[in-house]
């Protein structure tokens, strides 16, 4: 069963000072899959890591993430009405079976 993530932001007036790893943390974090998984994409941030390790999808994901899921896509569909390149990468075997990106910018704009 695939979930999407929903995050909800809260707005406050004081920025909130970011706790720093102990190195006990930072090992652990290394030894983990997901930890494993972002060295080798260094690109992605750790909560991504985390929710790729847990087979998550959601709207505004790489599309290079949703190869790392999946594969390459059985079929790449791009199009261009005028106001630049879209693609449609569909799978065969999974559900959603088809994401797209609307903007051409790598990203996950929508999947049904």
């Amino acid at each position: 069963m695939f979930l999407s993530l929903i995050s909800s932001s809260t707005s406050t007036t004081e920025s909130q000072p970011v706790p720093q790893k102990t190195q006990k943390e930072i090992d652990e974090w290394n030894k983990s899959s997901a930890g494993k998984l972002c060295a080798k994409h260094t690109d992605w941030k750790e909560d991504e890591c985390k929710d790729l390790i847990k087979r998550l999808i959601w709207v505004g994901m790489k599309y290079d993430m949703l190869v790392y899921l999946y594969g390459k896509p059985n079929h790449i569909n791009p199009s261009n009405y005028g106001g630049g390149n879209r693609y449609q990468y569909c799978w065969d075997d999974i559900t959603p079976s088809c994401y797209y990106d609307n903007n051409d910018d790598d990203i996950i704009d929508s999947y049904n």
